[in-house]
């Protein structure tokens, strides 16, 4: 009806139009596009969850060499640091009970 408005987009479709001359190449190209974009997501999840303040962590590390250097006691910036840690820690667990636990009982 071309007096109504529409609100919102639908039917988006992702399509590939490929020449025949390229049809040959066409299943190796995505494969290899594909196992790419695949590489890179797992890489850049795996780099931040390295920078994660926990204590096995890189970003653990960082965070202690931080808090020696702002704080003149090293036991009291230890303490400081692994609490930081705990923090981190019951937090992603907390998040991954929750998560699941909600999962079960939808189901």
């Amino acid at each position: 009806n071309p007096k109504t408005g529409l609100m919102g987009i639908q039917d988006i479709r992702n399509e590939r139009r490929i020449k025949d001359e390229y049809k040959s190449i066409s299943v190796p190209f995505f494969w290899l596009k594909s196992l790419i974009k695949w590489l890179f997501l797992i890489n850049l999840m795996i780099g931040l969850i390295n920078l994660l303040p926990l204590m096995i962590t890189d970003g653990g590390r960082m965070l202690k060499t931080a808090l020696e250097k702002n704080f003149k006691d090293a036991k009291k910036a230890n303490k400081l640091w692994v609490l930081i840690g705990v923090f981190f820690i019951f937090t992603l667990l907390f998040a991954l009970v929750i998560r699941y636990t909600f999962q079960f009982f939808l189901l």
